[in-house]
């Protein structure tokens, strides 16, 4: 993919450049069935490298005592992502008013790791700053599923925990235009030293279907 240069956000004063990203999934995966049993799990890895830049917008002088020319780069930033996610999961049916799949009981496991390394060449002050960040999600699942000859009642819920999501500590703002703030016509990039903030997100799902004839 090759992407644009879209507004810049002062999250780990990384400029939201052009640039050119690759992504790849390789992955393999296993099932067996017994009975009225199922069982299958599957494993993903993702590798990911990504390189975006900011041109210079007029001759820019260095810390080196150079001058870079307009559009060339004053800061590249290459990423290097090595994800990998697990899955498994079993499930059943059950016997229920004498019909053989009256009901279906499934359990689920997902884990998924981000692992990334990033290089911050800074052409303007001759630096370059090495960062490496990574975490690890968990998502349990379950589910109920009801069969009836009229209609069809399905119950599933998850709960997704891990370290965290990239993000930026709150600290107080001060802004001349607070009332355009609060009214939503100001948006206020977000700023300040970057952080893993804790995640853990609970879902329930129910579902009716009906058959349509």
């Amino acid at each position: 993919m090759s992407h644009p240069k879209i507004p810049n956000y002062e999250m780990m004063n990384i400029p939201r450049d052009p640039g050119h990203s690759h992504a790849y999934q390789i992955g393999v995966g296993v099932s067996r069935t017994s009975g009225p049993a199922l069982f299958g799990l599957d494993a993903v890895y993702e590798p990911i490298w990504s390189d975006t830049w900011a041109a210079a917008a007029a001759p820019t002088a260095t810390s080196a005592g150079d001058t870079i020319p307009v559009g060339a780069k004053t800061i590249e930033n290459r990423f290097h992502f090595s994800n990998f996610q697990f899955r498994m999961g079993i499930g059943r049916d059950i016997v229920l008013g004498g019909r053989p799949r009256g009901a279906t009981w499934q359990l689920g496991l997902a884990a998924r790791t981000v692992h990334y390394w990033l290089v911050q060449s800074d052409f303007v002050q001759s630096a370059v700053r090495p960062q490496e960040e990574w975490w690890v999600e968990w998502t349990p699942t379950w589910s109920l599923t009801l069969r009836f000859p009229e209609l069809e009642l399905r119950y599933n819920g998850r709960v997704t925990k891990g370290t965290g999501r990239p993000s930026t500590e709150s600290t107080p703002t001060f802004l001349a235009d607070a009332a355009g703030v609060r009214s939503g016509d100001l948006l206020v990039a977000p700023s300040g030293p970057i952080t893993l903030q804790g995640v853990s997100v609970v879902t329930h799902q129910i579902s009716l279907s009906l058959p349509l004839h």
